[in-house]
Formats: structure tokens, C-alpha cells, sequence
């Protein structure tokens, strides 16, 4: 990119009356005309002002206007299970990791496995809190496995706030598995996010 980190963000800022400069030195910003009642109804920004489920613009790009089915990109074979990935209530982001005292109720709640199904686990050999591999052609990872009831047999839970790779980042560095590591470049071709529940892994006891 033809610009700085500092650049976008002061870009960013403009297009709501402020600036990287004047953030700075305040360190946060308030927008009392945006704020709305919940004693009332809101209006949104949208051409009934309602919340709409059908989409005119979508329509004239040349894509559903209203949400449909999308076959997976992907499906498990065999002893592939899908992976899976979301937020835990205590982080935001991966950044969060490195706050002390959340990476201290991650640790003391175990909260960097991954979430297998218990019949899964069970053909596999699998018991809770086993130290598994995670692998697939992208990555190959260990970490420590919960088993629940809690989550489709065909798929395999890892929270995405953990993994960091930089040094900086003391608190979280090294701790715990990224999901992103699993998942190749695919972006949605009509809404451009990023496909990041469409990969498929294998899981195996460490050590077996």
C-alpha cells in the first residue's frame, strides 16, 4: 500500500470529524448525536428506515438480495472434521491476549483448547484434555482438547484469539493454536469476507 498504518487510520478518522493528532491527546471520542433511546423505536439507514431482510442495492449488483443457501466450499471426508472458529467472552481479538489478567483466566479455565465432540473423540481414542494434532496442508499445530456433547460431530471448535506470533506480544506469544494458520486465502466473491469456516483438518492424538 502506497500509504502508512498512521495514514489509514488518520483517513479513517476524517470521515467522522476527527483526527489520529487529536485522538492522541484525548484517547477517546464521544458522539452524543448518535446516541438514540431504547425507550423508542430507531431508524436505520436504510431506504424503509426499518430493519430489511431484501437488499435493492445487492439486487442491482447482481447478487440475491436477501440471504440464500450457499453449498460450503468445502466438506469433510472420511476423518476430516470442519474447522470451526469464534470468540470467547472474556477476549475481542487476538490483541486482547495480551492483557494480563485475561490471559490469567485463560490459563486458569483451560481456555485455549479446541472443542470435539465426545462421540468423535471417543473413535479416535480421545479423552478430555488429551493433547491432540491438528493438521491439515496449511499447518500442524498441538494443543489440549475439551470434549462436550456441545458441538457437531463434523466439526472442530478453536477459539481465535490465540497463537500470536510476535515476541512483542509477551502475555500471548506462543500461547495456544491460530485458526488462521489452517486457513488458506478465500474471500466471499460477492461481499469480500473472508471465508474462515471453510477448511477442514485432521485430529489425532499427540503422539499416536
Amino acid at each position: 500500500f502506497q500509504f502508512s498504518v498512521d495514514e489509514l487510520a488518520d483517513a479513517q478518522l476524517q470521515t467522522v470529524g476527527l483526527s489520529l493528532e487529536t485522538l492522541k491527546k484525548t484517547g477517546t471520542a464521544h458522539f452524543p448525536e448518535k446516541e438514540f433511546s431504547y425507550g423508542s423505536t430507531p431508524k436505520w439507514k436504510t431506504p424503509t428506515e426499518k430493519v430489511q431482510f431484501a437488499s435493492e442495492a445487492c439486487e442491482k449488483a447482481g447478487l440475491s438480495p436477501y440471504p440464500v443457501w450457499v453449498e460450503p466450499a468445502v466438506m469433510p471426508m472420511g476423518d476430516e472434521l470442519r474447522l470451526i472458529g469464534g470468540k470467547q467472552a472474556i477476549h475481542s481479538h487476538t490483541q486482547t491476549a495480551n492483557i494480563e489478567d485475561l490471559m490469567q483466566i485463560t490459563k486458569d479455565y483451560d481456555l485455549t483448547r479446541v472443542w470435539m465432540s465426545a462421540d468423535t473423540a471417543a473413535r479416535r481414542g480421545i479423552a478430555d484434555g488429551d493433547e491432540v494434532e491438528v493438521s491439515n496442508g496449511q499447518h500442524t499445530g498441538r494443543v489440549r482438547v475439551k470434549v462436550t456433547q456441545r458441538i457437531n460431530p463434523t466439526a472442530l471448535y478453536m477459539p481465535s484469539h490465540y497463537g500470536c506470533s510476535s515476541p512483542d506480544q509477551h502475555t500471548a506469544y506462543e500461547v495456544g493454536l491460530r485458526q488462521m494458520d489452517y486457513v488458506p486465502f478465500r474471500m466471499e466473491p460477492g461481499y469480500g469476507s473472508a471465508c474462515t469456516q471453510e477448511t477442514v483438518v485432521n485430529v489425532k492424538k499427540a503422539g499416536a
